[in-house]
């Protein structure tokens, strides 16, 4: 949410698949190649304010290692930025 302007856009919708429930949150952003590998490292930030580095990181750890679903995501300057949080049924 913080990567998107005032006024702009954020979708959030599920899938329902075979063996998982997928929740989605898009927004129009596109993360840079140069960031994207270290999306989920604990303490990485684009942000430059103390307290940073944790919200993508907790994500992918209590989505895959408590919850045991997969967290990923996509990126594209054309299409924007999918999180998906795939949860088993």
């Amino acid at each position: 949410m913080e990567a998107t302007p005032t006024n702009g856009k954020v979708k959030f919708w599920i899938e329902d698949e075979e063996d998982f429930v997928s929740f989605c949150v898009w927004n129009k952003a596109f993360i840079p190649q140069s960031v994207a590998p270290r999306i989920f490292q604990r303490n990485f930030s684009t942000k430059e304010q103390d307290g940073r580095g944790i919200g993508t990181y907790s994500m992918k750890l209590f989505g895959e290692k408590i919850l045991n679903g997969r967290v990923s995501f996509t990126t594209s300057e054309t299409d924007g930025t999918i999180f998906k949080f795939a949860c088993p049924t």
